[in-house]
């Protein structure tokens, strides 16, 4: 991040994860700022990669979807299979951890054979040594966003 963020600016990130297409002018009244000011900063947010994007959060997962982690311990660097798993439609998101293991995928597939492909194809990758996969039973607590 290049530009510092005040607390105006926490706020505006706090609005939008609850509503992403909240209008500008409802922001701007929300911090008590006028609209420009507002569409200014968030012009900065997003040049300074705070906001990334705007994106569709669905509420529930597909009927009959399988949710799961794979838990995978490198021999090597896990950052040579970003591009890799950025490519997999499957895979939601992927994060570099520390522990044990060093990489945590969550997936959602349409069945447990797909959710096997996707395994397979983590496995084969370069530097892999071992996939543990964890099928998710419930789902708690979701919060879009995230500090």
């Amino acid at each position: 991040m290049k530009g510092r963020m005040d607390e105006i600016d926490r706020q505006l990130l706090t609005l939008l994860r609850g509503d992403g297409r909240m209008p500008t002018t409802t922001l701007a009244k929300r911090v008590g700022l006028a609209r420009s000011s507002v569409q200014e900063r968030l012009d900065r947010l997003q040049r300074d990669g705070v906001i990334r994007g705007f994106t569709v959060i669905t509420g529930a997962t597909a009927p009959g979807a399988v949710q799961a982690y794979l838990i995978v311990k490198m021999s090597e660097n896990c950052y040579k299979l970003q591009g890799a798993l950025r490519a997999m439609p499957e895979v939601l998101f992927a994060h570099s951890i520390t522990g044990d293991e060093d990489l945590l995928i969550y997936t959602e597939t349409a069945s447990t054979d797909a959710l096997a492909r996707v395994r397979e194809q983590v496995e084969k990758m370069p530097g892999v040594l071992r996939v543990t996969t964890a099928l998710v039973l419930n789902r708690w607590v979701d919060r879009p966003g995230g500090a």
